[in-house]
């Protein structure tokens, strides 16, 4: 706090640098919030998704279970197939690096004539 001797008034002066600090603060516990914040919408969320299910079809406890290991099941099968795919994109494009590199080299002599 300051006071102003030509008005005779009191004022409170605020640096830029303080601001700055004050929002970067702010910008962390808004993050750090949300990080708390988003697996328990998720949740909230996710058993929502599931007593709608269960209005809609009248399932029990023991089909939604089903429910929920086949979809986990789906997803994981899911992400085997995806590594496979990648591996296999990845062994192609290497031998096809190799294979073109090889073709290269061969032309390269042939031109040269050596």
């Amino acid at each position: 706090m300051s006071i102003d001797p030509g008005s005779g008034g009191v004022y409170v002066q605020i640096t830029l640098s303080k601001v700055y600090d004050e929002v970067v603060a702010s910008r962390q516990e808004l993050r750090d919030l949300m990080a708390t914040i988003r697996p328990i919408a998720a949740q909230v969320s996710d058993h929502e998704a599931r007593m709608r299910y269960q209005e809609q079809t009248a399932a029990t406890k023991t089909e939604l279970d089903k429910r929920d290991r086949e979809f986990d099941e789906h997803f994981r099968t899911a992400d085997a197939r995806l590594t496979a795919v990648e591996r296999w994109r990845w062994t192609a494009g290497g031998i096809i690096t190799m294979v073109s590199m090889a073709g290269g080299a061969l032309i390269g002599k042939l031109i040269s004539g050596h």
